[in-house]
């Protein structure tokens, strides 16, 4: 394949090899470095990691080891003598009701009540006695005044 070049082709083509040599070396260095500085990045991600998983799943006896921080804490003291601290007891006030919280508003009772019409029973014909209501309230704000109004629903049978 070179026997047909002459001596002026070959050494441009030596020359050109020997350039292209060089720029591939500086690539490959190059590309060393980066998958070196990916190698550390992706120890350390692992470490932080591990640390992590160990900080979550671990349980609150264990002790972390190597973890590169000092501890405030004797290693050698095995049986700690325990604290004793009063404790003061503190008692949570009840939770108020619905009933001691609006007890003070005045109340509108509504009532709603269905016609005599409606109050025959269908089937045998007698007239239905009130056994109780369905009620629900309801807190009006009109600005500067604050009231309860309640919603009777008589219930027949």
């Amino acid at each position: 394949m070179f026997e047909n070049l002459s001596y002026t082709e070959m050494s441009a083509r030596l020359h050109y090899s020997e350039k292209h040599i060089k720029y591939l070396s500086a690539e490959l260095t190059n590309a060393e470095a980066e998958i070196n500085e990916l190698k550390n990045e992706l120890n350390r991600v692992n470490e932080l990691l591990r640390l992590a998983v160990m900080k979550t799943y671990a349980s609150s006896s264990e002790r972390i080891e190597n973890c590169g921080q000092l501890s405030f804490f004797e290693e050698n003291e095995e049986n700690p003598v325990p604290i004793k601290q009063e404790v003061r007891l503190y008692l949570r006030a009840p939770k108020r009701s619905y009933k001691e919280i609006y007890k003070n508003l005045p109340v509108e009772i509504k009532e709603y009540d269905i016609s005599d019409v409606e109050k025959i029973c269908d089937r045998c014909q007698s007239e239905m006695v009130c056994i109780g209501y369905d009620s629900y309230r309801e807190i009006e704000y009109t600005p500067a005044v604050l009231k309860v109004i309640e919603h009777r629903r008589k219930k027949y049978a």
